[in-house]
């Protein structure tokens, strides 16, 4: 399955938001509405390499605990895409994993597109 920004039905609005979020074992939290979400994640501290960042909590209404959640990295860093977990109705949990084989310094911002589907 594809998702096109063009025109038509799949139109959909994008959603802006953003956290800062510690180097390792960092933790944050955003509460956003859509089901389409442009996330960015601001590093407070360095990201060392093989290093798992979050979790980041994703508080919104369109989560349900069956829906499929996907994402994928904007900008030019060798992030894995979040890895989600603990989903319910109203919020997820994403982690990721800094695969660049070096350290990511502080104040770096990476910006992720969510999809949300149910």
């Amino acid at each position: 399955m594809s998702y096109n920004q063009g025109t038509g039905d799949l139109q959909r609005s994008k959603t802006a938001a953003s956290v800062t979020l510690g180097g390792s074992n960092g933790a944050a939290s955003v509460s956003c509405e859509g089901t389409r979400i442009s996330l960015t994640v601001t590093l407070s501290a360095n990201f060392g390499s093989a290093a798992i960042a979050g979790p980041v909590t994703i508080n919104n209404p369109a989560i349900k605990a069956t829906s499929v959640i996907e994402s994928c990295v904007q900008t030019n860093h060798a992030y894995s895409p979040f890895d989600v977990f603990a989903v319910q109705d109203g919020s997820c949990k994403l982690d990721y994993i800094n695969y660049t084989g070096g350290t990511v310094a502080s104040g770096t911002a990476t910006i992720f597109s969510i999809m949300i589907y149910n």
